[in-house]
């Protein structure tokens, strides 16, 4: 599945705020557990054979995980180099932070006005996480 992101508004066919109903039947949605999860209140699912998240709150979408592909501008920003999506996205990110994973390290940028989180390994865009909020 293509997922093109339209900044706060939408991932693929999945719009921010939309409930869980929409979309269950129509994607065969699978519930993940997650600990993190339970500390924030938000309830996972995924779309089978494919690296995407969706995450809930109250029914209602609040972001989505993205590590194939998500679509800005007509270019992949999974697999792309930090320092391009940060030149195309026109915005330097509010954070950047380390965190150690079973994979090695990895560095996350946040784009608080954007609502878009980035995980990258050795400089390198292996996720993209987009929600409908900005903080202002």
């Amino acid at each position: 599945m293509i997922l093109r992101w339209i900044p706060l508004k939408s991932v693929g066919p999945f719009n921010f705020g939309s409930l869980i109903q929409k979309y269950y039947g129509k994607f065969c949605l699978k519930y993940i557990p997650d600990e993190y999860n339970e500390k924030v209140g938000w309830d996972v699912y995924g779309i089978s054979d494919e690296d995407i998240r969706i995450y809930f709150e109250e029914g209602k979408i609040e972001a989505v995980s993205c590590g194939i592909n998500c679509i800005y501008n007509d270019m992949n920003m999974i697999g792309m180099k930090a320092e391009e999506l940060i030149s195309i996205l026109g915005d330097k990110p509010d954070t950047v932070e380390t965190e150690e994973l079973s994979d090695g390290l990895h560095e996350v940028y946040d784009f608080d006005n954007l609502g878009l989180q980035i995980w990258t390994k050795k400089g390198i865009v292996v996720t993209a996480i987009c929600s409908g909020y900005c903080d202002e």
